[in-house]
């Protein structure tokens, strides 16, 4: 017998020898303290690695029908852009997603050329929109996320303000998760984008998803930079967002260099993330099946697209993916991965707009 299935076997007679309670403890540590990671630059992306981070499962049979069950509901998957997330909660499948409780995701809009013979689609950019992940997650019913951490994947330049804005506002219209933690990126812009158009879509969505559940604890806060914290009464957009029932806080001292970076392995805690939602106890905040609310694109006007032109955009994005399988849809004509995206020599994402 070779060495290693020697090994392997003693391993799994240790085990089995622990009362059924334990082993399922052990199980659910070694899970909880493992993340898989997803696209370009990962260290797990290649299989092998993934046999090696979840090895005990295969030492016997028992084991792997013991520990199998335990591994989506308590491992973190971290994906490295949203083409990555989608290749990601592709491959689970509809009939597992639900198990999923902890995504990490560094977002990247992507892009796809929609069907450019549909009415409001027949435009000089060839029916090419792009979206984020908020959007993104109403394509998966049953996805219900426990905690879902967001940083931005885009290296810099002069979108960082609406890469981080767009996002947290496409995330705050979407079901899928529960808890968000999401780092507010400011690169070489604010963070943030004030125009009227953002403070109706947080006004509409909180109005919507939040406050129908009253004494659920629902809550949404944003950690403010100091700038943007001594003018927060002057500015509109802060004081849109709380009458909405959006939460300011103050600044922190980031003492620590890594304090809020990204990081493969999430946020150390909830203090550490600039945006925190929660939608509360008791609220069914999965994605369901059937659901056809609006799955917002990036908007190609600077002043604002028109609520029927979102409309049109998420049809045809929706009747995409019935009609197609993902595979085939990374191959068709025009479909932009994001990969030009994370510099902003590339950020074609915006630049259809400016």
């Amino acid at each position: 017998m070779p060495a290693h299935s020697s090994h392997s076997s003693s391993k799994a007679a240790s085990l089995l020898n622990l009362p059924p309670e334990i082993r399922r403890e052990i199980f659910i540590h070694l899970f909880r303290s493992t993340t898989l990671c997803m696209g370009p630059g990962c260290p797990a992306r290649d299989p092998d690695d993934w046999e090696h981070r979840l090895a005990v499962p295969w030492t016997c049979r028992q084991i792997y029908s013991e520990a199998t069950p335990l591994v989506l509901p308590n491992v973190r998957l971290y994906c490295r852009g949203n083409d990555a997330m989608m290749n990601t909660l592709t491959l689970i499948g509809p009939e597992r997603i639900s198990q999923l409780r902890h995504l990490i995701l560094s977002h990247i809009p992507i892009g796809f050329r929609l069907d450019p013979s549909a009415e409001g689609l027949q435009d000089e950019d060839g029916g090419m929109r792009f979206f984020h992940a908020g959007s993104l997650l109403g394509l998966f019913p049953g996805l219900r996320l426990d905690l879902l951490e967001v940083f931005c994947g885009v290296g810099g330049g002069p979108y960082t303000g609406n890469q981080t804005t767009d996002c947290f506002g496409s995330l705050l219209e979407a079901d899928g998760y529960r808890r968000l933690w999401m780092h507010a990126t400011t690169g070489d812009s604010d963070a943030w984008i004030h125009t009227t158009s953002v403070e109706d879509t947080w006004r509409e969505a909180i109005d919507r998803k939040f406050r129908p559940n009253t004494g659920s604890g629902w809550k949404i806060q944003i950690r403010l930079q100091s700038w943007e914290w001594d003018e927060r009464e002057r500015d509109s957009l802060w004081t849109s967002a709380r009458d909405a029932g959006i939460t300011l806080v103050q600044p922190v001292e980031q003492d620590d260099y890594n304090y809020g970076r990204e990081d493969s392995e999430g946020h150390l805690c909830e203090e550490h993330a600039d945006i925190i939602v929660d939608r509360g106890d008791g609220v069914d905040s999965s994605v369901k099946q059937g659901d056809d609310s609006v799955l917002k694109c990036i908007q190609l006007d600077e002043d604002g697209d028109t609520p029927e032109s979102f409309k049109k955009a998420s049809d045809a994005l929706r009747k995409l993916f019935r009609e197609n399988s993902w595979e085939s849809i990374k191959a068709m004509d025009g479909y932009d991965d994001g990969t030009v995206n994370t510099w902003h020599e590339g950020d074609r994402a915006y630049y259809l707009m400016y």
